[in-house]
């Protein structure tokens, strides 16, 4: 039972772990839409204002607008696939995997204690079946009955023991 609970530790230590590392990963990358919005508010603001006038002398004023509009879109698209790409590091990985084996072994455990559960299940299936048997099978039944209902009980004593 010791070792089932501290399996349970491992699990619960080993998602509180993953939780915390997710949340810093969430966190890394809302800084950096952060710092993609920035840059596209900063860059609308100053670089916009400058490069339209800039352009406005050598082109027309609606060419110059869209010529700043494309360098806007293609600097925040530059940023969100920076943001994009941070990834899963191999401390959150190794914490995976100590909670997968964890749930495995739990899982095993679990499966175990059914096991058990349905031997014991079968054996007062068998004692109820030779009780009844000793009850209302007369004399010369009543000792046959009565010699399995003694070698059930054994059964059943045995592996309730293990």
């Amino acid at each position: 039972m010791d070792e089932t609970v501290t399996k349970m530790r491992i699990l619960a230590r080993a998602e509180m772990t993953l939780a915390k590392i997710s949340a810093q990963r969430a966190a890394h990358r809302a800084a950096f839409y952060a710092v993609a919005i920035g840059l596209v508010l900063l860059t609308v603001v100053l670089l916009n204002v400058g490069t339209y006038h800039m352009l406005v002398e050598r082109l027309n004023a609606a060419t110059s607008a869209f010529i700043l509009a494309g360098a806007n879109a293609l600097l925040a698209l530059v940023v969100v696939f920076a943001a994009s790409r941070v990834r899963a590091g191999p401390e959150e990985k190794l914490v995976q995997e100590i909670r997968e084996m964890a749930l495995a072994d739990l899982t095993e455990d679990v499966d175990e204690v059914r096991r058990e559960f349905a031997e014991i299940g079968e054996g007062v299936k068998r004692l109820r079946s030779g009780i009844s048997s000793v009850a209302g099978g007369g004399l010369g039944g009543g000792l046959a009955s009565a010699a399995t209902l003694v070698t059930t009980i054994i059964e059943v004593l045995k592996k309730h023991k293990k």
